[in-house]
């Protein structure tokens, strides 16, 4: 006669705690890296605030207004690329559990609206994030262009439209 003292039942009971840590630490650590991504998207949208050309600070320095702008948008690129792996992580979780034949059928998820609305949301904002550092990073010196002189300036006679 077993019980639930024996040793047998107390193996079974371990095994499926170990088995809810593992998906306690993969849950937390998906949490934690969408906080982290808020949290940067956050920082960087401050960040590029003050380097935009509408705003006055900075306004003195245009270079270093770019580099600032430059920074968020590396900073919106990470906190994307965070976002991407949170959601890709627990995505990769729950096909994990789907096709796993000793998980039970009642504790089986599938793929909802919030994994596809994190991976859009990452997408746009690695997208956004590379917008920003492409404008903002362009070499030049800092001067206006140089256009050519328009023909018809120096013979007043011959002005046509």
């Amino acid at each position: 006669m077993k019980g639930c003292g024996s040793p047998v039942c107390h193996r079974a009971r371990v095994k499926f705690s170990v088995k809810c840590m593992i998906h306690f630490f993969n849950y937390q650590g998906t949490r934690g890296l969408m906080l982290c991504s808020i949290l940067l998207c956050f920082i960087a949208i401050l960040v590029a605030t003050v380097g935009m050309k509408c705003t006055t600070c900075l306004a003195e320095e245009p270079q270093q207004k770019g580099k600032v702008a430059l920074t968020g948008g590396i900073i919106f690129i990470i906190s994307g690329l965070l976002a991407l792996v949170g959601t890709s992580w627990y995505g990769n979780r729950i096909a994990k559990d789907f096709y796993n034949p000793f998980t039970p059928t009642n504790s089986r998820f599938e793929f909802g609206s919030a994994l596809y609305v994190g991976w859009g949301a990452a997408c746009l904002i690695i997208i956004g994030g590379g917008f920003l550092c492409c404008n903002c990073s362009s070499g030049g010196s800092g001067k206006s262009p140089r256009y050519p002189p328009s023909r018809s300036a120096g013979q007043p006679d011959k002005d046509y439209v």
